[in-house]
């Protein structure tokens, strides 16, 4: 009997301790102690950590993908903005040649004046100047570029006249 009364009395008080676990104190890493597990099970905090746990684990899994994905468009841009930059010295390798050009012909010809040698040269500074401009965007890259194809054609027609 006296065995009957302790248990009428530690069953409740264990079924009540069970009840006010709450998911943050059933955490499997810690070592909560045989009642407090047991009132995890019974409370079913347990089941609510792992349900918190997906969710946790899918909105990384979205933060992941959104990160990968920004990954890849800049990548992109980078292989972009890689290719326009080798375009870039290919034009400003093409415009050194012109120039060397027409400096071996002015000279052939005896006709390479101090005017047209200050205009060769200033066009040669554009270009390096041009081939020089790291910091800058590549709309203002592609601005001196075409300014300096302009100034080259205008020379190079001026000559032919």
């Amino acid at each position: 009997m006296k065995l009957f009364k302790s248990l009428l009395i530690l069953v409740p008080a264990l079924v009540l301790t069970a009840c006010t676990s709450t998911p943050e104190e059933c955490d499997p890493t810690r070592d909560p102690g045989f009642f407090n597990k047991m009132g995890c099970v019974f409370s079913g905090s347990y089941s609510e950590r792992v349900e918190q746990k997906k969710v946790e684990i899918e909105q990384l899994r979205q933060e992941q993908k959104e990160v990968l994905e920004a990954y890849q468009a800049l990548e992109a841009n980078r292989s972009k903005m890689i290719a326009d930059r080798a375009e870039r010295y290919r034009q400003l390798d093409k415009l050194d040649n012109d120039i060397a050009k027409v400096r071996a012909s002015l000279a052939k010809k005896n006709a390479l004046t101090k005017e047209y040698q200050q205009k060769l040269d200033k066009l040669q500074k554009a270009s390096n100047d041009a081939r020089n401009l790291d910091d800058a965007g590549s709309l203002e890259k592609s601005q001196k570029l075409q300014e300096v194809q302009d100034s080259t054609n205008e020379l190079l027609e001026a000559f032919a006249q």
